[in-house]
């Protein structure tokens, strides 16, 4: 990630490359899936906040690192941390990518691509996207279809059918949570939320309308059924489909700890806390799982943290208080 003497802060990135068999949709023979501006929706440049909808499309592999470099994505940043660096909405090949940079700037990109550790990187993009065609040959077919309702909207495209079900478990969630404040009793309660969870798998059974909240959504009512393991399986898909969302790995440093994982939930914790280091229940996660780990001092360091962007978390003022 290179700092240019303008002082422009630049990354390059592959996350938008579909990891083998997780896209299931036909392509032709030799392609890759990867995921894209919607521009009908929008188009870069994005802003800092900018909710970007996408889609998945698909195109040759590339065979040189030439080729490897055009088709990532372009990062600025903006700060420190991994979490301050955004998305500017164009691929690095793209002619307006670049187009802002000086004589001295490009030729310092220039310089850093030709190191050894980004060309070596370039090599796994090939080698990602060849191991992905190869996945795809097994593929089942479309699981969705391209067409117009009759009002003359997008239904029925990939990106519609993530988004009904992003909405439909969001209002599952939201359901099973009400039901802790409904006077139900427990076997009632325990059929209900099997429901919601059977509902939910058949939200996240696909790539086609397969989406983070889903997954998210699925984890939370696993977790209020007593299925911690479950649960963290399925915070673990949600931050794979959205590894800089915030929510997925709180809930899967809290999935972890519950099951006694605590080296694994100060993991997910620290990744959240980067991700975004004003966020008091990152800090609380953490604080509870190096207090478990033995780590003390390190603990209520991480407890105050979260007590300075929360005074009244619980878990960090338990943390603080020590053991009862």
């Amino acid at each position: 990630m290179p700092i240019l003497p303008s002082g422009k802060d630049l990354a390059i990135c592959m996350d938008h490359i579909s990891p083998p068999g997780m896209v299931q949709f036909i392509c032709p023979p030799g392609h890759y899936w990867y995921s894209t501006p919607d521009l009908a929706l929008n188009a870069p440049p994005f802003h800092p906040e900018q909710r970007v909808v996408t889609d998945w499309v698909h195109a040759p592999c590339p065979s040189t690192r030439e080729e490897a470099l055009a088709i990532l994505q372009l990062f600025a940043g903006s700060g420190p941390e991994i979490a301050d660096y955004r998305w500017t909405g164009y691929f690095v090949g793209d002619e307006k990518a670049l187009a802002d940079l000086d004589a001295v700037d490009r030729a310092a990109w220039d310089a850093w691509i030709a190191l050894p550790k980004v060309q070596r990187y370039l090599d796994r993009v090939i080698a990602t996207c060849r191991l992905q065609a190869e996945a795809n040959g097994r593929n089942c077919g479309f699981m969705g279809f391209v067409g117009q309702s009759d009002e003359g909207s997008a239904r029925g495209t990939p990106q519609a059918l993530r988004q009904e079900a992003a909405t439909r478990a969001n209002t599952l969630m939201e359901s099973a949570l009400e039901l802790e404040d409904l006077a139900v009793d427990t076997c009632a309660r325990h059929d209900r939320l099997a429901q919601i969870l059977a509902e939910l798998d058949t939200l996240v059974d696909g790539p086609a309308r397969a989406t983070p909240h889903g997954w998210h959504a699925r984890g939370v009512v696993a977790r209020l059924l007593g299925e911690f393991a479950d649960a963290e399986r399925s915070f673990l898909e949600a931050a794979r489909h959205a590894p800089f969302a915030l929510a997925p790995w709180i809930e899967l440093a809290r999935a972890r700890a519950e099951q006694g994982k605590f080296t694994e939930s100060e993991t997910a914790a620290r990744r959240a806390v980067t991700i975004h280091s004003g966020s008091a229940p990152a800090w609380a996660n953490l604080a509870f799982a190096l207090d478990q780990l033995g780590r003390r001092e390190e603990a209520i360091e991480a407890a105050e943290s979260a007590l300075k962007f929360d005074p009244e978390d619980e878990v960090a003022a338990r943390v603080i208080g020590g053991p009862e």
